[in-house]
């Protein structure tokens, strides 16, 4: 059900993205050096965090936000969903974490269809796999 387009991603002098800590590497890469490729898509899940929450929140909370290092793992799952939840209760932070999504698989060009419950580890992952499984074809 991928939706797939010609779209350039630039990554950020900005990132702070960790991807090795994330839960959603295997442990594979854990063991390996970070890839272009990774460290592509983390810029683009931080970009994506970045305009969707400036979006919905504003400059303001986007600079606290920023400024308290909320944003510097997005990757890692858990800890962003108990940070996020801390500040802005379990409903809130599913929200802010249903706008970063979208976001992302708009910047990706992916179809998001969120049928069902909203798992941010699983659109993340779901949404890594069709960045990798594009960039190898394109390659």
């Amino acid at each position: 059900m991928e939706r797939v387009t010609g779209v350039l991603l630039v990554p950020t002098a900005h990132s702070t993205i960790r991807p090795a800590d994330s839960d959603l590497d295997t442990a594979s890469d854990r063991r390996s050096p970070i890839s272009p490729e990774q460290n592509l898509f983390w810029s683009v899940l931080e970009d994506s965090a970045r305009e969707a929450l400036k979006n919905a929140l504003g400059d303001l909370i986007l600079g606290v936000l920023t400024a308290q290092k909320m944003l510097e793992n997005l990757a890692n799952a858990l800890e962003f969903t108990e940070r996020l939840r801390i500040v802005f209760g379990t409903s809130g932070a599913k929200t802010i974490q249903f706008v970063i999504v979208k976001e992302l698989y708009r910047r990706l060009n992916l179809p998001f269809d969120p049928e069902g419950l909203f798992d941010y580890a699983t659109f993340l992952q779901a949404a890594k796999n069709s960045f990798s499984k594009r960039r190898r074809r394109d390659e």
